[in-house]
């Protein structure tokens, strides 16, 4: 009486093991890459938040430093250094606290705007696109139009330009940009200052909530 053989399952069983360890590898690999992606993501929106932070602060202490002047005829500084310690008064008075790295570069250099050889404001030297393209504020919704981090322009005032700031141009060794020069009319009295942003700050209201123009219209009231 000749014994069965049993079936030879051994070889169908170690070729499926070796495909399914395949497979996993690739589904692995796969998220891995989507991971790595949207953690890549998630920090250059981090990044972006922070410029958006320290470009306030420079715009806002180059204002301080600008409205504290002494006199009749008001004065930025010739320097960022000089947001840290304002040498036309006999003690310590700083207007920025520390001067910030670039996030999007991780270097403290900045692009620097000058009008009459004075800063005015700041812009990073990123050529990066950004993420954010929409829900600027209002002072900012040019930013909207920017192909680079370099196009993000902190100047003091914001509206600069239509207040009839000339010769506001970078510096010769910083990357070009075209926010200041091509956003704004050159020439504009001030009530068609005044309209100008208010036709800004009405399409604004369309795409935002709309109590957010309150407190523009305030603004302009005062």
């Amino acid at each position: 009486m000749s014994s069965r053989r049993r079936p030879k399952t051994g070889a169908s069983e170690r070729g499926f093991t070796y495909l399914w360890a395949l497979f996993t590898v690739a589904l692995l690999g796969v998220s891995s890459l989507v991971t790595a992606e949207l953690w890549t993501t998630a920090a250059k929106r981090e990044r972006e938040k922070e410029l958006m932070f320290v470009g306030r602060q420079f715009r806002e202490a180059i204002g301080r430093y600008y409205e504290s002047t002494q006199g009749r005829v008001k004065q930025y500084p010739a320097s960022l250094e000089e947001l840290l310690d304002d040498a036309r008064y006999p003690i310590v008075r700083r207007h920025l606290r520390k001067l910030y790295r670039d996030p999007m570069t991780g270097e403290a250099n900045w692009g620097l705007v000058r009008m009459g050889g004075r800063i005015v404001g700041v812009h990073s030297l990123s050529g990066e696109a950004p993420l954010k393209s929409g829900g600027f504020l209002l002072m900012e919704s040019e930013f909207e139009a920017s192909a680079s981090y370099s196009e993000w322009v902190f100047v003091y005032p914001f509206d600069l330009k239509l207040r009839g700031g000339r010769n506001v141009e970078p510096e010769k060794k910083d990357r070009p940009f075209s926010s200041l020069s091509a956003v704004y009319p050159s020439k504009e009295s001030s009530k068609n200052i005044v309209l100008f942003w208010k036709e800004k700050q009405e399409k604004q209201e369309k795409k935002e909530n709309p109590k957010a123009g309150l407190v523009w219209r305030c603004f302009y009231m005062v």
